[in-house]
């Protein structure tokens, strides 16, 4: 019997470890790193969600025709902390330049780097969305 237990609570254990790399971070490597990519357009929706704060983004493409963009950078309370932001903080029909790391496959997403206002102010962010360019001594631009 105690051989049993032991064996059906070892079991149990290491289903418990394993399946915790089940829930585990994505890996950045979607995005292509070595190269920014510079989006103007106006904001459709803002969602200070979790896991990552998403701004989408309506931009022309080079042919002029809109493309719907989306943006994401780290979890709400990392921007929070780490920038000040809150649930206002980006607001729909605003005019935005984002700076970031596009998908490697063509799809119109991008980890943001920069992001800056129609007046030409930067918009904080926190130092976990920034820290990997930093690294890589890449500094993105709005202009």
């Amino acid at each position: 019997m105690k051989v049993k237990l032991f064996v059906v609570l070892s079991m149990a254990v290491g289903l418990l470890i394993v399946s915790g790399t089940l829930f585990a971070h994505h890996s950045d490597s979607v995005y292509d790193q070595d190269n920014f990519v510079k989006i103007k357009g106006t904001v459709t929706q803002f969602e200070y969600v979790n896991p990552h704060v998403l701004i989408h983004l309506a931009a022309k493409d080079d042919k002029g025709n809109i493309q719907q963009w989306v943006t994401l950078g780290g979890p709400p309370n990392r921007m929070a902390k780490g920038a000040g932001w809150t649930h206002s903080t980006i607001k729909e029909g605003e005019e935005l330049t984002i700076v970031g790391y596009p998908f490697r496959d063509g799809r119109p997403v991008m980890l943001f780097q920069m992001i800056c206002r129609a007046s030409g102010e930067e918009i904080p962010l926190s130092e976990t969305v920034t820290n990997f360019s930093v690294r890589q001594g890449k500094k993105p631009s709005c202009k």
